[in-house]
Order: structure tokens, then sequence, then C-alpha cells
């Protein structure tokens, strides 16, 4: 997983997307800002620590190569809202939309909780149906991805829904069943003593935000 590896692999599985074919993109990992360039340009970490996948290079990538019809990117990371400010940057034909972990100018490290509540709207979890009307949208995963943020991360998430194509009423996944009572609520428990610590998670069992130190 190298800086030529990734990318060259990258735009050759691009290149096989056809007319209505979705791109989905997933990055979990260690994120920075160039905060000496006048745009501020974020990138991603790969193998090799001293080289990086530029985001603008992602975005341009997708932009010069997928024929496809939408794109939705996705990120855990600090910075990973960077997504969302180089897809506005180079507009396209294609639709974009980003749902990240953070905000473009967060710097906190991530817990994770962005990636469970992914897995679990992508498995048709309940809890994140949150009107509970059988089906799981990008608007629902980002607001409970927001709220686990919140929450246990002390941040937010980030969501830029496309035009068409990936607006926020999009369906991720069916539920796979009614949601829970008080599904979602979060719980804060702190322990005094020795060795005493605190704990804060949401109410979902061993679903998203289960338990964050």
């Amino acid at each position: 997983a190298t800086s030529t590896s990734v990318p060259a692999a990258f735009k050759t599985m691009l290149s096989k997307a056809g007319p209505g074919d979705t791109l989905l993109f997933y990055y979990a990992g260690h994120a920075n800002r160039d905060y000496a360039s006048k745009q501020r340009a974020s990138y991603f970490y790969l193998y090799e620590n001293d080289k990086y996948w530029q985001i603008r290079d992602i975005i341009a990538t997708i932009r010069s190569t997928f024929r496809g019809g939408r794109v939705l990117l996705t990120a855990d990371s600090r910075f990973s809202g960077a997504l969302g400010e180089e897809a506005a940057r180079q507009p396209g034909s294609v639709p974009i939309a980003v749902l990240a972990s953070a905000h473009p100018s967060t710097t906190r490290l991530t817990q994770w909780c962005f990636t469970q509540c992914l897995i679990d709207a992508l498995r048709g979890n309940p809890i994140m149906d949150t009107n509970n009307d059988g089906s799981i949208s990008l608007q629902e995963l980002y607001t409970f991805a927001d709220h686990d943020a919140a929450f246990i991360e002390s941040q937010r998430a980030y969501f830029l829904p496309a035009p068409t194509g990936l607006t926020g009423d999009f369906v991720v996944a069916k539920a796979s069943g009614p949601r829970p009572d008080r599904g979602g609520d979060h719980l804060e428990a702190r322990v005094f003593g020795d060795g005493g610590g605190f704990a804060a998670g949401s109410g979902s069992g061993p679903g998203p935000g289960a338990s964050g130190w």
C-alpha cells in the first residue's frame, strides 16, 4: 500500500466502471493537513510515512476516470471532511456525496465510532432507523454518527449530500427489524476510587459507540 501502488490501482479500478455504477470509497487511518500551503491541502497516510495520498488527487482521479453514475466518499480520520472541500473545488458531471467522521479542520484523533456506524448502517442495524420507517437513509446515518461523535469523541461528523443521486434521503440499507425502544440513547458512567475511570457509549449494545474511553 504505497504512494505509487495505491493511486495506480485506484485508477485502474475506476476505469472499469460503467454507466450507472456506484463508487463507494472508504478510508480509515491517519491524515494530516499542510498548513504551509495556501490551500491547506489535506492528505491521507499510506504505508510509507514520508509519502502521502493527496485528497485533491483522489478527487481529480475520480473526475478524470470514473464514468459511473454516482460517488459516495467516506473516511474515518481527522481532517476527513476535506474530501468535501476538494469535491466542491473540482465540480463535474458525476454527483459526489461525502460522509466523514470529522470536519475539514478537526485535528482530534477518532476512536473509530464512525466506522462502526457505517458498518451497522450497511448491515441494516435497526438502531440507525431513527424514524422507524424500515429503511436507513444517508441522513439518518449521518445524524446517528454525528451524535455518537459528539458524545464519545467530542467532535462532529461531516455530511455533504450530492445535489442529485445521493441526497439525504438515499436509502443505504433496509432495516433488519423494528427500532428498539430508546435505541441510540447515550449513557455516561463514572467510577470513583482506585482505578476509577470514565466511559461513554450509546445504548446500542454491541453496535455503534458501544464503548469509548
